[in-house]
């Protein structure tokens, strides 16, 4: 990548950042999930997303969330926001059932935003999450915003910068998609 190159970059998504913290549960782990949105993964968010047209499983879909950040080349790595896997404890990827599982997940310990990247480089433009969630029409489409208490807290994306990535988004997962203005958190 050339320095202009990653000029534009720092423009539409923000210059690399450290995240703000990496918990020790999160060191060295990834999501089993983890991958990178290109066209493939794309075509298939699309296909989980047109299957879930039954109301048990528009309501279903909408308790998945993914996590994604952008790396310093500006590719998308994202994965199903999962449990990390603790000594003693038992595999779990996403949000567990609760049948013979010893704690409620909410305390459990969640692989954050720094673990979709590859571990030998944290730094992301930006980072957020991805879902499905119904419209104003009640239609279930996606929603992606850049809710990452890691990367974007403390160094909030401009306008500008949300609006990029939604039109990024948008390029994968069709004209469907809003961007979720929550902000950031914790």
């Amino acid at each position: 990548m050339t320095d202009i190159e990653a000029q534009g970059l720092d423009v539409m998504y923000g210059s690399p950042k450290n995240p703000a913290k990496i918990y020790d549960w999160e060191k060295s782990k990834r999501p089993k999930s983890a991958d990178l949105l290109e066209d493939k993964t794309a075509a298939s968010l699309n296909v989980h997303a047109s299957n879930s047209d039954c109301v048990l499983l528009k309501h279903c879909s909408r308790t998945v969330t993914f996590i994604w950040a952008m790396d310093l080349q500006g590719a998308v790595h994202l994965a199903i926001e999962e449990l990390a896997e603790l000594p003693g404890g038992m595999e779990s990827r996403g949000h567990p059932r609760r049948r013979d599982y010893p704690v409620h997940p909410a305390t459990d310990k969640k692989l954050g935003h720094p673990t979709v990247l590859p571990l030998e480089d944290k730094r992301a433009r930006i980072a957020g999450e991805l879902f499905l969630d119904f419209d104003d029409t009640n239609k279930l489409i996606w929603f992606v915003n850049d809710n990452s208490g890691r990367y974007c807290k403390n160094d909030v994306p401009t306008a500008m910068q949300k609006q990029n990535v939604l039109e990024l988004f948008k390029t994968f997962l069709g004209e469907q998609i809003r961007f979720d203005e929550l902000g950031a958190v914790a």
